[in-house]
């Protein structure tokens, strides 16, 4: 893993809500990387704690999420 993101691990201080009907989990930010195995998706409602916001090459902003406070992936925030 990158340093940055290593050292976000333990500082997860936002909680966010998936609110479209269902977003990807990803291995980087970018539509590029490969979804997650753990956990490929989200479904609508559901809570995430925000550990960092990344910028992927076209501009759009990634999150850095915990899912059930133990798996870290990237979704996307439009």
């Amino acid at each position: 893993l990158h340093p940055r993101v290593r050292r976000q691990r333990q500082m997860c201080k936002e909680t966010g809500r998936v609110t479209s009907s269902s977003l990807n989990v990803r291995q980087w930010a970018g539509t590029e990387y490969p979804k997650l195995k753990s956990r490929p998706e989200l479904s609508r409602g559901k809570t995430v704690e925000v550990c960092d916001t990344v910028k992927a090459e076209g501009g759009e902003n990634w999150y850095y999420v915990r899912i059930d406070g133990r798996i870290y992936g990237f979704v996307c925030g439009k």
